[in-house]
This record gives C-alpha cells, sequence and structure tokens, in this order.
C-alpha cells in the first residue's frame, strides 16, 4: 500500500540532532486559499483517480456560475419592482387624471380640476423625493468607498 501523497498546507517537524547533542525542531507550514485545491494536491489527486483534476475543476466552475447567477438575483428583482412601480404610477395618475377631465366634463369644474392638480402634484412630489433619495444613497455609498 502506498503513501497519501504530502499535503502542502501541512505542518512539517524535522528533528535534527547537532554535534553538540542538542535537539532542534523546524517547523514548515505552508497555506492554500481557494476554490479548488493546490496544484500538488490536484496532480497527486489526478494521479490516484486518472480525471479527477478535470472534475474537481468543472464543479468549481460550475459552483462559480451558480454562485454569480444566485447574486444576480436581488437585482433583477430590484429592476422588476420598479419598472412594476412606475406602471402602476402611471395607471393610478392617468386614472386621476381621466376621473378629473370627466368631473370637468360634468360640470363640477373646481373638483375636476383639483382632482387633476392632485394626481400631477403627486407626481412631482414622487420625481423630486425620488431624486433626493437617490442622492443620498449615492453619498452614502461614496463615504462607504473612500472609508474603504
Amino acid at each position: 500500500m502506498s503513501k497519501p501523497p504530502r499535503r502542502p498546507d501541512s505542518s512539517e517537524r524535522t528533528p535534527t540532532v547537532r554535534p553538540t547533542g542538542a535537539v532542534t525542531t523546524q517547523t514548515v507550514v505552508a497555506a492554500w486559499q481557494g476554490p479548488l485545491p493546490a496544484p500538488n494536491d490536484l496532480a497527486a489527486y489526478d494521479r490516484v483517480v486518472p480525471g479527477a483534476a478535470e472534475r474537481i475543476i468543472g464543479m468549481a466552475e460550475t459552483q462559480g456560475a451558480h454562485r454569480r447567477a444566485i447574486e444576480t438575483r436581488p437585482a433583477e428583482a430590484a429592476i422588476r419592482a420598479q419598472h412594476l412601480g412606475l406602471w402602476l404610477g402611471f395607471v393610478v395618475t392617468m386614472t386621476a387624471i381621466g376621473g378629473g377631465i370627466y368631473l370637468v366634463s360634468l360640470g363640477a369644474n373646481l373638483s375636476g380640476v383639483a382632482t387633476i392638480m392632485i394626481a400631477l402634484g403627486g407626481l412631482v412630489s414622487a420625481f423630486i423625493f425620488g431624486r433626493e433619495r437617490m442622492r443620498r444613497e449615492r453619498a452614502i455609498k461614496r463615504a462607504g468607498i473612500a472609508q474603504a
């Protein structure tokens, strides 16, 4: 039975006897970090199971693609929510303006004009407050980038 391959991230202690009779110990520590095993380990896997290195690399690539797909979901959901909000705001505003026009055609001029003005005021306020919120969010992001 052959010995398993040495891992480069393991500690190795080699006692050495000096002519004086003293014993010293040398410790070698190596570390590897990443989605794949260290190159030496990958080669060792491939020697033990031919094709294992290719399979391990394929698994890492698949996992990376999956992680990136998951990371894009919140952004896509936010975009869909913004589009839905725009369309619903358009429908509500147009309904209010249409109702105001209908009231004016019935002779309720004050109520009709007030309804139209309130609908338009809602649009203007949504635009102004939305711009202000975006400005604050950008300032917070800039401050976060500057601190990093």
